[in-house]
Protein backbone atom coordinates (compact mmCIF):
# COMPACT_ATOMS: atom_id res chain seq x y z
CA UNK A 1 0.00 0.00 0.00
CA UNK A 2 1.44 3.38 -1.22
CA UNK A 3 1.38 6.05 1.46
CA UNK A 4 -1.00 8.17 0.24
CA UNK A 5 -3.31 5.20 0.23
CA UNK A 6 -2.62 4.40 3.71
CA UNK A 7 -2.79 8.17 4.34
CA UNK A 8 -6.82 8.05 3.23
CA UNK A 9 -6.93 4.59 4.62
CA UNK A 10 -5.70 6.05 8.35
CA UNK A 11 -8.13 8.60 8.21
CA UNK A 12 -11.15 6.58 7.04
CA UNK A 13 -10.49 4.24 10.19
CA UNK A 14 -10.42 7.03 12.60
CA UNK A 15 -13.32 8.52 11.26
CA UNK A 16 -15.29 5.45 11.37
CA UNK A 17 -14.09 4.80 14.78
CA UNK A 18 -15.49 8.25 16.37
CA UNK A 19 -18.72 8.05 14.47
CA UNK A 20 -19.45 4.74 15.50
CA UNK A 21 -18.60 5.56 19.04
CA UNK A 22 -21.18 8.84 19.01
CA UNK A 23 -23.93 6.87 17.02
CA UNK A 24 -23.68 4.08 19.31
CA UNK A 25 -23.70 6.21 22.53
CA UNK A 26 -26.70 8.31 20.92
CA UNK A 27 -28.86 5.19 20.97
CA UNK A 28 -28.70 5.02 24.46
CA UNK A 29 -27.06 7.96 26.09
CA UNK A 30 -28.49 7.18 29.69
CA UNK A 31 -26.65 4.58 29.85
CA UNK A 32 -23.48 6.70 28.95
CA UNK A 33 -24.37 8.95 31.62
CA UNK A 34 -24.46 5.98 34.39
CA UNK A 35 -21.12 4.86 32.91
CA UNK A 36 -19.86 8.54 33.76
CA UNK A 37 -21.35 8.48 37.47
CA UNK A 38 -19.77 4.74 37.98
CA UNK A 39 -16.14 5.36 36.94
CA UNK A 40 -16.37 8.60 39.84
CA UNK A 41 -16.13 11.14 37.02
CA UNK A 42 -19.04 13.27 37.79
CA UNK A 43 -21.81 12.48 40.99
CA UNK A 44 -24.93 14.20 39.21
CA UNK A 45 -27.25 12.99 36.84
CA UNK A 46 -27.79 16.17 35.57
CA UNK A 47 -24.29 17.32 35.05
CA UNK A 48 -23.42 13.91 33.25
CA UNK A 49 -26.63 14.01 31.05
CA UNK A 50 -24.98 17.59 29.88
CA UNK A 51 -20.77 16.04 29.75
CA UNK A 52 -22.52 13.16 28.06
CA UNK A 53 -23.67 15.44 24.96
CA UNK A 54 -20.69 17.23 24.65
CA UNK A 55 -18.37 14.13 24.45
CA UNK A 56 -21.22 12.53 21.97
CA UNK A 57 -20.71 15.68 19.82
CA UNK A 58 -16.97 16.01 19.87
CA UNK A 59 -17.09 12.94 19.06
CA UNK A 60 -19.14 12.87 15.84
CA UNK A 61 -17.17 16.15 14.82
CA UNK A 62 -13.79 14.55 14.89
CA UNK A 63 -15.12 11.51 12.85
CA UNK A 64 -16.60 14.50 10.30
CA UNK A 65 -13.45 16.43 10.48
CA UNK A 66 -11.17 13.87 9.34
CA UNK A 67 -13.22 13.37 6.15
CA UNK A 68 -11.74 17.12 5.42
CA UNK A 69 -8.69 18.44 4.75
CA UNK A 70 -9.25 22.19 6.93
CA UNK A 71 -7.10 22.39 10.13
CA UNK A 72 -6.61 18.68 9.83
CA UNK A 73 -2.68 19.07 10.73
CA UNK A 74 -3.15 21.33 13.19
CA UNK A 75 -6.11 22.06 15.43
CA UNK A 76 -8.04 18.79 14.22
CA UNK A 77 -5.32 16.33 15.13
CA UNK A 78 -4.16 18.01 18.33
CA UNK A 79 -7.77 17.67 19.81
CA UNK A 80 -7.69 14.07 18.63
CA UNK A 81 -4.45 13.59 20.49
CA UNK A 82 -4.97 14.91 23.76
CA UNK A 83 -8.94 13.34 24.00
CA UNK A 84 -7.81 10.15 23.02
CA UNK A 85 -4.71 10.32 25.71
CA UNK A 86 -7.23 11.89 28.37
CA UNK A 87 -9.23 8.68 27.86
CA UNK A 88 -6.62 6.42 27.85
CA UNK A 89 -5.18 7.90 31.14
CA UNK A 90 -8.69 7.41 32.58
CA UNK A 91 -9.17 4.06 31.66
CA UNK A 92 -5.29 2.95 32.72
CA UNK A 93 -6.45 4.46 36.13
CA UNK A 94 -9.74 2.11 36.02
CA UNK A 95 -7.57 -0.71 34.69
CA UNK A 96 -5.34 -0.27 37.73
CA UNK A 97 -7.91 -0.23 40.39
CA UNK A 98 -9.76 -3.66 38.88
CA UNK A 99 -12.36 -2.11 37.58
CA UNK A 100 -13.11 -4.66 34.94
CA UNK A 101 -16.96 -3.27 33.33
CA UNK A 102 -17.42 -2.43 30.04
CA UNK A 103 -16.18 1.20 29.57
CA UNK A 104 -19.00 2.25 27.58
CA UNK A 105 -16.77 3.44 24.51
CA UNK A 106 -19.35 2.27 21.90
CA UNK A 107 -22.66 2.13 24.23
CA UNK A 108 -24.10 -0.70 24.27
CA UNK A 109 -23.41 -2.29 20.72
CA UNK A 110 -20.18 -3.28 21.53
CA UNK A 111 -19.00 -4.10 25.11
CA UNK A 112 -15.02 -3.22 25.62
CA UNK A 113 -12.63 -3.96 28.83
CA UNK A 114 -11.02 -0.86 30.10
CA UNK A 115 -7.24 -2.54 28.93
CA UNK A 116 -9.22 -3.64 25.35
CA UNK A 117 -9.80 -0.27 25.04
CA UNK A 118 -6.37 1.31 26.03
CA UNK A 119 -5.45 -0.74 23.42
CA UNK A 120 -7.77 0.84 20.80
CA UNK A 121 -7.15 4.30 21.76
CA UNK A 122 -3.14 3.56 21.06
CA UNK A 123 -3.60 2.07 18.45
CA UNK A 124 -5.69 5.10 17.22
CA UNK A 125 -3.22 7.54 18.80
CA UNK A 126 -0.60 6.22 16.23
CA UNK A 127 -3.20 6.50 13.37
CA UNK A 128 -3.46 9.96 14.41
CA UNK A 129 0.19 10.79 14.51
CA UNK A 130 0.12 9.39 11.16
CA UNK A 131 -1.63 11.66 9.26
CA UNK A 132 -0.73 14.41 11.50
CA UNK A 133 2.97 14.20 10.01
CA UNK A 134 1.70 13.16 6.27
CA UNK A 135 -0.87 15.86 6.43
CA UNK A 136 -0.66 19.09 4.37
CA UNK A 137 -0.90 22.64 6.38
CA UNK A 138 -4.64 23.60 4.85
CA UNK A 139 -6.13 26.54 6.53
CA UNK A 140 -7.75 27.86 3.29
CA UNK A 141 -11.44 27.76 5.22
CA UNK A 142 -12.89 27.84 8.67
CA UNK A 143 -16.10 27.72 7.63
CA UNK A 144 -16.07 24.06 7.08
CA UNK A 145 -14.70 22.90 10.41
CA UNK A 146 -16.97 25.20 12.03
CA UNK A 147 -20.16 24.13 10.61
CA UNK A 148 -19.31 20.48 11.33
CA UNK A 149 -18.89 21.49 14.62
CA UNK A 150 -22.62 23.20 15.15
CA UNK A 151 -24.01 20.32 12.64
CA UNK A 152 -22.51 17.68 15.24
CA UNK A 153 -23.80 19.62 18.29
CA UNK A 154 -27.46 20.29 16.90
CA UNK A 155 -27.49 16.59 15.88
CA UNK A 156 -26.92 15.41 19.18
CA UNK A 157 -28.77 17.85 21.24
CA UNK A 158 -32.03 17.16 18.74
CA UNK A 159 -31.54 13.26 18.58
CA UNK A 160 -31.11 12.80 22.39
CA UNK A 161 -32.13 15.96 24.41
CA UNK A 162 -31.30 16.37 28.19
CA UNK A 163 -34.65 14.35 30.13
CA UNK A 164 -34.85 15.15 33.56
CA UNK A 165 -34.85 12.62 35.88
CA UNK A 166 -34.81 14.02 39.48
CA UNK A 167 -38.61 12.81 40.15
CA UNK A 168 -38.07 9.22 38.72
CA UNK A 169 -38.54 6.98 41.54
CA UNK A 170 -36.29 4.56 40.54
CA UNK A 171 -33.50 6.72 39.39
CA UNK A 172 -30.80 4.97 42.03
CA UNK A 173 -31.11 2.12 40.48
CA UNK A 174 -28.47 1.37 37.53
CA UNK A 175 -26.69 -1.85 38.05
CA UNK A 176 -28.33 -5.17 38.11
CA UNK A 177 -26.92 -8.57 38.91
CA UNK A 178 -26.74 -10.55 35.53
CA UNK A 179 -26.82 -7.36 33.19
CA UNK A 180 -25.17 -4.58 34.65
CA UNK A 181 -25.34 -1.11 34.06
CA UNK A 182 -28.99 -0.23 32.86
CA UNK A 183 -30.65 2.72 32.43
CA UNK A 184 -34.33 2.19 33.62
CA UNK A 185 -35.58 5.70 32.14
CA UNK A 186 -34.88 4.59 28.87
CA UNK A 187 -37.68 3.01 26.60
CA UNK A 188 -40.08 0.26 28.51
CA UNK A 189 -39.29 -1.64 31.11
CA UNK A 190 -41.24 -4.06 34.19
CA UNK A 191 -40.20 -3.75 37.60
CA UNK A 192 -40.78 -6.15 39.94
CA UNK A 193 -40.80 -5.60 43.87
CA UNK A 194 -40.44 -9.15 45.34
CA UNK A 195 -39.79 -10.68 48.55
CA UNK A 196 -37.70 -13.37 48.01
CA UNK A 197 -39.90 -15.05 50.95
CA UNK A 198 -43.15 -14.29 49.78
CA UNK A 199 -45.22 -17.28 48.25
CA UNK A 200 -46.91 -14.73 46.26
CA UNK A 201 -43.90 -12.95 44.62
CA UNK A 202 -42.65 -16.39 43.55
CA UNK A 203 -46.07 -17.25 42.07
CA UNK A 204 -46.10 -13.45 40.40
CA UNK A 205 -42.23 -14.67 39.37
CA UNK A 206 -44.16 -17.75 37.25
CA UNK A 207 -46.88 -15.63 35.71
CA UNK A 208 -44.24 -13.81 34.41
CA UNK A 209 -42.16 -16.11 32.73
CA UNK A 210 -45.52 -17.73 31.79
CA UNK A 211 -46.61 -14.32 30.02
CA UNK A 212 -42.95 -13.92 28.71
CA UNK A 213 -43.50 -16.91 26.27
CA UNK A 214 -46.88 -15.54 25.22
CA UNK A 215 -46.61 -11.44 24.69
CA UNK A 216 -44.15 -8.93 23.90
CA UNK A 217 -43.31 -8.34 27.03
CA UNK A 218 -40.56 -5.48 28.08
CA UNK A 219 -36.84 -6.08 29.36
CA UNK A 220 -37.64 -7.40 33.13
CA UNK A 221 -36.00 -6.61 36.50
CA UNK A 222 -36.53 -7.29 39.72
CA UNK A 223 -35.72 -5.23 42.95
CA UNK A 224 -35.63 -8.12 45.68
CA UNK A 225 -35.94 -7.85 49.78
CA UNK A 226 -34.82 -10.64 51.65
CA UNK A 227 -35.69 -12.01 55.19
CA UNK A 228 -32.82 -14.53 55.12
CA UNK A 229 -34.98 -17.39 53.40
CA UNK A 230 -34.47 -18.85 50.51
CA UNK A 231 -31.32 -17.91 47.64
CA UNK A 232 -31.94 -15.62 44.64
CA UNK A 233 -31.55 -18.81 42.91
CA UNK A 234 -33.74 -20.93 44.78
CA UNK A 235 -36.32 -18.07 43.95
CA UNK A 236 -35.27 -18.38 39.98
CA UNK A 237 -35.90 -22.13 39.95
CA UNK A 238 -39.82 -21.64 41.59
CA UNK A 239 -40.05 -19.10 38.28
CA UNK A 240 -38.53 -20.89 35.78
CA UNK A 241 -36.27 -18.57 34.83
CA UNK A 242 -33.67 -15.94 35.37
CA UNK A 243 -33.80 -11.69 35.35
CA UNK A 244 -31.40 -9.03 36.39
CA UNK A 245 -32.05 -8.28 39.93
CA UNK A 246 -30.75 -5.73 42.80
CA UNK A 247 -31.23 -6.17 46.60
CA UNK A 248 -32.91 -3.66 48.45
CA UNK A 249 -33.41 -2.44 52.05
CA UNK A 250 -36.86 -3.18 53.59
CA UNK A 251 -37.41 0.44 53.54
CA UNK A 252 -37.15 0.62 49.77
CA UNK A 253 -38.82 -2.04 49.56
CA UNK A 254 -41.69 -1.03 51.71
CA UNK A 255 -41.93 2.42 49.88
CA UNK A 256 -42.32 0.32 46.19
CA UNK A 257 -45.63 -1.59 47.29
CA UNK A 258 -49.12 -1.65 48.34
CA UNK A 259 -50.35 -3.16 51.47
CA UNK A 260 -48.36 -6.53 50.57
CA UNK A 261 -46.34 -7.58 48.10
CA UNK A 262 -45.76 -8.10 45.42
CA UNK A 263 -45.76 -5.36 42.49
CA UNK A 264 -45.28 -4.95 38.84
CA UNK A 265 -44.61 -1.57 37.81
CA UNK A 266 -44.44 -0.38 33.66
CA UNK A 267 -42.06 2.14 32.88
CA UNK A 268 -42.14 4.11 29.67
CA UNK A 269 -39.78 6.57 29.11
CA UNK A 270 -38.73 6.52 32.83
CA UNK A 271 -42.82 7.31 33.57
CA UNK A 272 -45.06 4.67 35.51
CA UNK A 273 -47.40 4.06 32.71
CA UNK A 274 -48.86 1.21 34.89
CA UNK A 275 -48.86 -0.76 37.84
CA UNK A 276 -50.72 -4.25 39.44
CA UNK A 277 -50.52 -5.82 42.19
CA UNK A 278 -52.52 -8.46 41.40
CA UNK A 279 -53.77 -10.59 38.33
CA UNK A 280 -50.24 -10.43 36.13
CA UNK A 281 -50.86 -13.15 33.84
CA UNK A 282 -54.13 -11.36 32.51
CA UNK A 283 -52.55 -7.64 32.68
CA UNK A 284 -49.23 -8.46 31.29
CA UNK A 285 -51.16 -10.61 28.18
CA UNK A 286 -53.90 -7.81 28.10
CA UNK A 287 -51.02 -4.50 28.08
CA UNK A 288 -48.06 -6.43 26.09
CA UNK A 289 -50.80 -8.21 23.29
Amino acid sequence: MTAKKFFWAARIVIAATFIFSAVAKLLSPGLFEITLIDQGIFSDRAAAAWAARFLIAAELAIGLLYLQKHYLKTIVSLVTGIMLSGFTVHLLYLAIKGDGADCGCFGKLLAMSPIESIVKNIVLLMLVYFVFRKAETVHHSWKIPAAILFISVVCVWTWAPVKTVDDFVFKNYTNFEERGRVDLAEGENLICIFNLDCEHCQAAARELTEARKASKIPESYILFFSEEGISVDSFFTIAGARYPYHMVSAEEFFSFIGNAPPRIYWLKEGRIEKYWDAGFTFHLRETFK
